[in-house]
């Protein structure tokens, strides 16, 4: 990658993620007009109806929050990171370092840290070692970063694949405990006598 015009400069979450957030918050709207017209009219309960209206209307707003919010973008002065709730400007020169993480890309400033939510690593990759758009991310924002006067250090790749692998294991354990107490929540609920 050479100059600044041909990288790419907006990143978000992957296309199918924005669909099916359009999807549901179209669909949240489509359910939650007839919801009000039934409580207002007083066709329904009107308890029943305004949980049915909150719960469409909190589906849709929280679909365009995580869903359609969080983008990325490079400008020639500064990295604007725009999450579910912040959005953060941070100048080339303060970006330390860049690491691509399940939750996100995780960057360390010269004085704090900012996690994307827009271009995450998935655990299928964070536990196979394999690329994807997050290191590749990673990869051009050090690139612009150094390009700019940080001091993005070169990350060695044997260390680089250690950590890898160290994060990989701690993953896999997440998911197993996780998939145990979900097992232990539905035992439990199968116990008590409904």
């Amino acid at each position: 990658m050479g100059s600044y015009s041909e990288l790419q400069t907006e990143w978000r979450l992957p296309s199918w993620i924005r669909a099916t957030c359009w999807a549901a918050s179209g669909a949240a709207a489509a359910l939650a007009a007839p919801c009000a017209v039934f409580v207002i009219s007083g066709a329904w309960n009107p308890s029943s109806g305004l949980y049915g209206l909150m719960l469409c209307l909190g589906f849709g707003v929280g679909a365009y929050i995580f869903g359609l919010r969080p983008k990325i973008t490079l400008t020639p002065n500064a990295l604007l990171v725009r999450n579910p709730f912040k959005t953060t400007r941070i100048d080339w020169h303060e970006i330390a370092s860049v690491k691509p993480l399940a939750n996100g890309v995780h960057i360390i400033l010269t004085n704090g840290e900012v996690t994307a939510k827009a271009v995450a690593k998935s655990n299928i990759a964070v536990a196979l070692e394999r690329r994807n758009r997050a290191d590749y991310f990673a990869e051009q924002i050090e690139q612009v970063a150094r390009g700019r006067g940080a001091a993005v250090p070169v990350v060695d790749p044997v260390t680089h694949k250690e950590e890898s692998r160290r994060r990989a294991i701690l993953t896999r354990k997440g998911l197993v405990v996780t998939y145990v107490v979900a097992l232990i929540i539905w035992l439990i609920y199968l116990a008590v006598p409904h």
